[in-house]
Formats: C-alpha cells, structure tokens, sequence
C-alpha cells in the first residue's frame, strides 16, 4: 500500500504523510509546508506526532491521535510487538492472545490506514 494523506494546515503550511507497508513494514514520513523545489517551510521526515490548527476534509482532532499513536507504536517496527530486548528473549514465539496467530500482531491497522482520506494533491517531496 503507498498513500498520501493531507492531515490539514498549520503555522508552516499544508501537511502531507507517505503511508508506505511493503514487506510487513509499515513506513510513516511527512512534511510541514512543501515547496515546489522539494525543500519544506517546516519538519519534514520524522514529524510524529502531527500537529495542525486546521484539519482538512475528512480529518478530525480523533482520527489525527489515532494516526500519531499508530505512527508512534509501529512505525519501522516490521508490525511486530514488542524490542529489540524482548525479540532477542524469544517473546515473539509467546503470543499475548493465544487465541491468535502470531502472524497476525499489527496488521489490525491496515483498514483504518486504507480508510484515511486521500489528497488530492501530491507534493514535490514525494
């Protein structure tokens, strides 16, 4: 999946996301005010947790927590739960839900990712 959401606007202008899962990881980037060059008027990259005084269409100050929160918890994580430490102690052979196959841990977040508004616009940076 690759998307490009417009969250709203802000001191620094417009601000767009790259939602990306390829492989079972799921890759968050965005930019605060895009120029046409591909330069930015504010952050651009890493930019968690979003913030705008306007949303745009579609968009709420809910929806927009739920995205920080689902950018903060897996983002690069390879949709898997739990560190480095915990991985390397064999908790990824414990499931948290028995009930559950171990394959399934973070890909609860693909339809609400697949939901978001899409934009309409795709700026230079991406």
């Amino acid at each position: 999946m690759n998307k490009i959401v417009c969250i709203g606007s802000g001191d620094c202008g417009h601000v767009y996301c790259k939602i990306a899962i390829a492989d079972g990881r799921l890759s968050i980037t965005g930019v605060e005010g895009p120029k046409k060059n591909g330069d930015a008027r504010g952050g651009c990259g890493q930019i968690v947790p979003v913030s705008v005084s306007k949303f745009a269409a579609g968009w709420d100050a809910e929806l927009l927590a739920r995205f920080n929160d689902l950018w903060t918890r897996w983002h690069l994580n390879y949709m898997r739960p739990g560190c480095e430490h915990q991985r390397a102690a064999g908790w990824a052979e414990r499931p948290i839900d028995p009930s559950k196959p171990l394959d399934t841990y973070g890909t609860h977040f693909v339809g609400f990712l697949s939901g978001l508004p899409e934009s309409q616009l795709t700026p230079a940076w991406v």
